[in-house]
């Protein structure tokens, strides 16, 4: 039996992780990740900024409605962490 290789949908390298029905190598894969956290980090942002927008307009105490924190990068000087 002849194994079939399954190729990455973006670039045709070899694939690593299934997404769905999409197939991604690992540099795909990688850039896919950091798309990701740059969006959830955007959400993260307008989230708050609507809390505090919303504590003006009803002169709430500011920070009465919480902020969610940030993501830290995994990144720290020369070392990296994975989680």
């Amino acid at each position: 039996m002849a194994k079939t290789k399954v190729v990455c949908s973006q670039c045709g390298k070899p694939a690593i992780v299934q997404y769905g029905d999409i197939w991604l190598c690992v540099d795909c894969n990688l850039k896919f990740q950091q798309a990701e956290q740059i969006r959830y980090s955007r959400s993260i942002s307008r989230q708050n900024y609507l809390a505090y927008q919303i504590e003006l307009a009803a002169s709430l105490p500011i920070g009465m409605l919480g902020r969610v924190p940030a993501p830290q990068s995994p990144f720290q000087g020369n070392t990296f962490t994975l989680t």
